[in-house]
């Protein structure tokens, strides 16, 4: 493993527990900033190379003793491509299964998915694709 991974596996490795610390025991309204707003300062980084990020991340998350689920997994791979100046997108995704909902989130770059399937989050309905002003989100799950 080069020298380079090993200082982002070190910070990965922290920035899980970090994030689960945060999302166990924290109210939202704490860290929803996190969630919404995206780095200042981009670099353009090609997508293949941030999909290396990624996978380098899911590997530490895979072996980590905390609680890893998606919400988790997006935002520790998020501050990650934050803090090296690169923007990504959190997408939260609902979906209505005999009477039951459930969310899913992911990270999305250059409007390409990087940290899930295309295959698996087809099954959601992006949030942000709903408009709130005018339809009832619950109506739009239904459909």
């Amino acid at each position: 493993m080069p020298s380079q991974h090993k200082g982002i596996v070190c910070r990965l490795w922290c920035s899980f527990i970090y994030w689960h610390l945060v999302i166990g025991y924290l109210p939202f309204r704490l860290w929803k900033r996190h969630v919404i707003e995206t780095s200042n300062q981009l670099t353009d980084m090609p997508l293949a190379e941030v999909r290396q990020l990624i996978k380098l991340s899911e590997s530490v998350g895979r072996h980590h003793f905390v609680k890893v689920n998606c919400l988790r997994r997006s935002m520790v791979q998020k501050s990650l491509l934050e803090r090296m100046g690169i923007s990504s997108h959190l997408v939260i995704g609902v979906k209505k299964t005999q009477q039951v909902f459930a969310a899913h989130c992911w990270l999305t770059y250059q409007n390409h998915i990087i940290n899930d399937s295309q295959q698996s989050t087809s099954e959601y309905i992006a949030l942000e694709k709903i408009d709130t002003n005018n339809a009832n989100i619950f109506k739009a799950v239904d459909s």
